[in-house]
């Protein structure tokens, strides 16, 4: 018995002597737990490319926001883009998909960035303007709304597509006052668009993100419906839906979100 002792307890002190030189090959002191990433606040950059497509200093701006957004797919990064159409360029052509709606979203950041109107204009995440077409701005740009971590997350559960041309969107807001207000917008995420006359005059255009339609609702709804809007050119449009918050006072965005409309 006394045998049987000394025997069983050598063998636990060569188990141990044993996984103390395995763990000391591989530099460990001990089993590694596995890591436990945040990403229930992750980083965005929401950017608001203010438009015409009877501006003919637009168009470079397109390829800019397309790159960034490619970008933030192929990384796994939340880039998101909202392509609003401004109406004061509609002479001779009037741009379809330009509203007097977006003209004055536009207007309302002239209280925070001096400067007037112009297209075509990026603002991002609220807090910074620049113009769209220069790419080394808006990198620039970009990559300072991603070094922030946003206080706040708006979900979008789901996004899908109903009866009678009708998409309902089920939403929660965390770290969001319920009785605040949130924008959902419904995007077409690719639009073709020929243009015959004015500045663009011959020119064929490529959209991404227009927004066609953005309704403000309270946050504590958690749900909201749109209606998909008549066919333009495009044979089988797609849409994705885009949320937000936004500080009326200071413009900036808190948190956004983006999801398919399947």
């Amino acid at each position: 018995m006394k045998k049987i002792f000394i025997y069983l307890a050598f063998a636990c002190l060569l188990g141990y002597a044993f996984t103390s030189i395995t763990y000391s090959h591989f530099g460990l002191s001990k089993i590694p737990k596995p890591a436990i990433r945040d990403t229930s606040f992750k980083p965005f950059a929401l950017m608001e490319l203010y438009t015409s497509e009877g501006c003919n200093n637009c168009p470079p701006a397109y390829k800019v926001v397309k790159t960034f957004l490619d970008y933030g797919k192929q990384s796994n990064q939340n880039i998101f883009l909202l392509d609003f159409h401004i109406d004061y360029f509609n002479e001779p052509w009037v741009d379809p998909y330009s509203s007097p709606q977006n003209t004055a979203r536009q207007e309302s950041y002239a209280k925070v960035f001096p400067g007037g109107s112009y297209t075509p204009q990026l603002i991002v995440n609220g807090s910074q303007s620049l113009l769209g077409s220069n790419p080394k701005k808006v990198d620039a740009a970009v990559n300072k709304a991603l070094g922030i971590k946003p206080s706040a997350k708006i979900d979008i559960s789901s996004a899908s597509m109903g009866e009678n041309g009708s998409v309902e969107v089920h939403f929660h807001a965390q770290n969001i006052p319920p009785d605040s207000l949130i924008n959902i917008a419904l995007v077409q995420n690719t639009v073709i668009q020929k243009v015959p006359t004015g500045e663009n005059a011959g020119k064929t255009l490529t959209h991404h993100n227009v927004v066609r339609y953005m309704l403000t609702v309270p946050a504590k709804n958690g749900t909201t419906r749109f209606y998909i809007p008549p066919k333009t050119n495009d044979a089988s449009p797609t849409y994705s839906i885009i949320a937000f918050r936004q500080d009326l006072s200071s413009m900036k965005i808190i948190a956004a979100s983006e999801r398919e409309v399947k």
